[in-house]
Formats: C-alpha cells, structure tokens, sequence
C-alpha cells in the first residue's frame, strides 16, 4: 500500500510541476500587408485598402478569436468568434478594417484588438488595429504581436502549496484505505 502511495504522489507531483510547460502551443494573428491606397472612412469604420495576408494559428475549438473594439476610449466592446478555416492559416487580405461597435459620425478613434481565444479567455499574441477618422482624413495603423490581456486574476494555490495539498490528499486517503481494511 505504502508503494502505491508512493506512486501516485510521484505522479500527482509530476502532472502538477511537468506538464504546463509543454501544454500549450504558441497561437498568433499576425497581418503582413502593404498599403495600395489611401483610408477612408465613414460611421461604419475606416478601412485602408491593402495588398498581403493575414496568418496565425488558432486553438482547435468553438470560439477561437477574440475580439475587443473601443471607440474614443470608451470601454471595449467584446465579441468571441468561431474562424470558419481550419489553423494554421494564410488567408489573402484587400482591405483591413476597424469597425465601429455602432454607426459613429467622425471625428473618432476606435481602437480594435484581435487575439486567439481558449476557453473565454484571450492567449498569445494579436494585433492592434488603431483607425482615426477625422472631418477630412483618415489613417488606420496596424501594430503586431500585441500579447493578449492577462485574464483577471483568481485566487489560487502556488504551484508548492497545490503539490502539497496533493500529498496531505494522497496520504488521507491512504490512511483511511488502511483504516477501512483493519476494520476500524
């Protein structure tokens, strides 16, 4: 019984201090465009026609991209997707846009962000789309491998502390197993 113990506290340890490290793949949206004319924009948004790709690999789920859009530093309207393509990914792009969240009369700048998405939350690295409209021009820029917002932070564990949780675990339930065959 001891050795079993043993084992499943070497494993239990081992998941808890081994596996994040190699868990995770590295997923990224990245845009490698030229500007062919000038921005132009209108309440829907300012869109600069451009000649290039956008690529990246996304995690291999529903609701794979995340999206944040502000407009004149308000706060960011959020907005998860699914891409309809399988990652990883090299598409063409004509145009890129920076959308307003709802019809907006210039001057304004919005500000969109775009990331991969796992389980609700934003991961690796994205891009910044910054789109200013003013009464007779108009600019987009697009900023690359912006790393995506840390998600807010909960209470938890170190990584010690959870391992010896495991442990105290791991040795109750060896304890009351022995309790159990000694009928007492």
């Amino acid at each position: 019984m001891h050795r079993n113990a043993t084992l499943f506290l070497r494993a239990l340890v081992c998941a808890a201090l081994c596996a994040p490290a190699a868990a995770f793949a590295q997923y990224f949206i990245s845009f490698n465009v030229t500007p062919t004319g000038v921005a132009t924009c209108d309440t829907g948004g300012v869109t600069q026609p451009v000649s290039g790709t956008v690529t990246g690999n996304l995690p291999n789920s529903a609701n794979n991209t995340y999206e944040a859009i502000s407009l004149n530093g308000g706060a960011p309207a959020v907005l998860f997707q699914t891409a309809p393509f399988p990652s990883p990914f090299t598409l063409p792009v004509g145009d890129v846009t920076a959308p307003t969240p709802s019809p907006t009369s210039p001057p304004y700048t919005i500000v969109a962000e775009e990331f991969p998405a796992q389980n609700g939350v934003p991961t690796g690295q994205g891009v910044r789309i910054t789109g200013v409209c003013g009464a007779s021009s108009a600019s987009l820029t697009i900023e690359q491998g912006i790393q995506a917002p840390a998600p807010a932070a909960v209470p938890a564990l170190s990584l010690p502390l959870l391992a010896a949780l495991g442990a105290l675990l791991a040795l109750a339930g060896v304890l009351l197993l022995r309790r159990r065959r000694d009928g007492g």
